[in-house]
């Protein structure tokens, strides 16, 4: 069994990684093109937002994430350790439930909004919820009809944080097979068309 105390999940989210911000960058691309993958988007680019009034955001264009508390909705995918959507597909990259949570190694809080079935649905996600007994939880803010798919995950960036932020973001991205837009402040748009290497190939 697994035990559901706070201080075990205080230490799945902050003790787990030895490059927090690089493994948070990591976690929410990887799920961002998975996501592509789940909704056959993979000519779409995911967009990356970095700035310093918003902090880090990813948006990606796959199917969303329904509403709600059950094991596949926000709850179960932000708020539940070692449950996974992806762990019987292999053309997915994780599968063990702890990579949507890696930004509580860098924040206490985020932002998710899921646009999905018709709606836009905006959530603050919480490393620490009263209301769970200090486990995490989330607090819908806004929902409002919408006519997009796809996820959007804002990381509030520590100060100064913004060019290490997209530094990172590039290192990730070439070679990856990942394709991504960076919008960095008022600069304009960096495209990264990486090529994927298979085993052997190199």
């Amino acid at each position: 069994g697994v035990s559901s105390d706070p201080a075990l999940m205080a230490m799945l989210s902050t003790g787990l990684y030895t490059y927090p911000h690089r493994t948070m960058i990591q976690e929410l691309l990887f799920n961002a093109w998975d996501a592509h993958k789940m909704n056959g988007a993979t000519d779409t680019p995911i967009d990356v937002y970095i700035n310093s009034t918003s902090g880090l955001i990813v948006r990606d264009y796959g199917p969303g994430i329904e509403p709600g508390e059950g094991d596949t909705n926000i709850h179960g995918t932000y708020c539940i350790y070692g449950y996974s959507s992806k762990r019987k597909d292999k053309n997915m990259t994780g599968g063990f439930g702890l990579g949507t949570k890696a930004p509580f190694a860098y924040t206490e809080s985020f932002s998710v909004t899921s646009f999905w079935g018709g709606t836009k649905n905006m959530y603050l996600i919480r490393r620490v919820a009263e209301d769970q007994n200090g486990r995490p939880g989330f607090t819908p803010l806004l929902k409002v009809p919408s006519t997009e798919t796809g996820l959007m995950v804002v990381i509030p960036l520590k100060k100064d944080d913004e060019e290490r932020t997209r530094m990172v973001v590039r290192d990730i991205c070439y070679l990856s097979g990942l394709k991504v837009n960076i919008h960095y402040e008022d600069e304009p748009v960096e495209e990264i068309r990486a090529y994927s290497v298979t085993p052997g190939e190199f």
